[in-house]
């Protein structure tokens, strides 16, 4: 009969710690369910806008939405590719793609104070918000000269392109998507 009394606690004990470590790992499951529920794509979207909404209010300016008509008078918040920096003389410039699709393809080239450089050093993706105090504005026509076999020059129209020119007020980087997780 003691025999069976300390079969029996052992199977007990083993029946209980087994189904103990099964719902643990049941519950941490649903646990972390309500977070997948929103993507890593939409948590992006949400901390863009609320970033972008901090620099409107710092800046008090507007976002940039493909028209050029109000974009002198205030600071400008626009969303970027960085393509990167380049030096004259003492001043140093970003340059940028605008993330818009618009009728033309808008880029800017910015003079960056010290300040910014170091927050633009630090980012981990080209991906960046910036506000803007645009001074000037260059309408281009991109053209590609190309060789051909039979020895012409064909050129290919790339479309009309815009050059924002002015200066960088700030940076604030916004992690893609691939370097989410």
């Amino acid at each position: 009969m003691p025999k069976l009394v300390i079969k029996l606690r052992s199977l007990l004990f083993h029946v209980l710690f087994y189904s103990y470590i099964g719902f643990s790992l049941l519950s941490l499951e649903n646990c972390t369910k309500s977070r997948e529920d929103s993507s890593t794509a939409d948590e992006l979207l949400r901390n863009k806008e609320s970033v972008v909404k901090l620099l409107l209010q710092e800046f008090d300016a507007i976002v940039f939405d493909c028209s050029t008509q109000n974009i002198f008078s205030k600071p400008v918040v626009v969303d970027t590719t960085m393509l990167g920096v380049s030096i004259n003389g003492e001043d140093v410039f970003l340059s940028a793609q605008i993330n818009l699709s618009c009728a033309k393809r808008y880029f800017v080239k910015l003079k960056c104070s010290q300040e910014v450089l170091e927050q633009y050093s630090k980012t981990k993706s080209n991906n960046a918000l910036l506000a803007a105090r645009f001074t000037r504005m260059d309408n281009e026509k991109l053209v590609a000269e190309a060789d051909s076999l039979d020895g012409s020059d064909p050129t290919i129209n790339l479309g009309e392109t815009v050059i924002l020119s002015g200066e960088c007020l700030a940076i604030r980087e916004i992690p893609s998507v691939e370097n989410a997780d």
